[in-house]
């Protein structure tokens, strides 16, 4: 977003100091994407009125990891899930 809002100001000429920022765009994917993301799987399995969260863990595992941003944890006490973000692990 912001890239496209620094992008706008550069054809208005309004002056601007351009801010450098981080391609997040691959976070944006593991949640958008309608194949693989986090928000269709958790649709899709949602829809399913048996499924459970291993279903949903499982699913994740099997899809979602193809994306290096996204993240299970070996020990999983507390965090189920992760993603790799461009200020660290979330």
């Amino acid at each position: 977003m912001c890239f496209m809002e620094q992008e706008l100001y550069k054809q208005e000429q309004i002056e601007w100091k351009f801010l450098p920022f981080p391609d997040n765009s691959a976070v944006l994917t593991l949640f958008q994407d309608p194949a693989r993301g986090l928000f269709s799987i958790l649709d899709e399995t949602c829809a399913i009125k048996k499924s459970t969260p291993k279903d949903l863990m499982s699913k994740y595992k099997s899809r979602a990891t193809k994306n290096d941003r996204f993240y299970m944890p070996k020990k999983q006490k507390k965090v189920l899930i992760g993603v790799r973000h461009f200020a660290g692990d979330v």
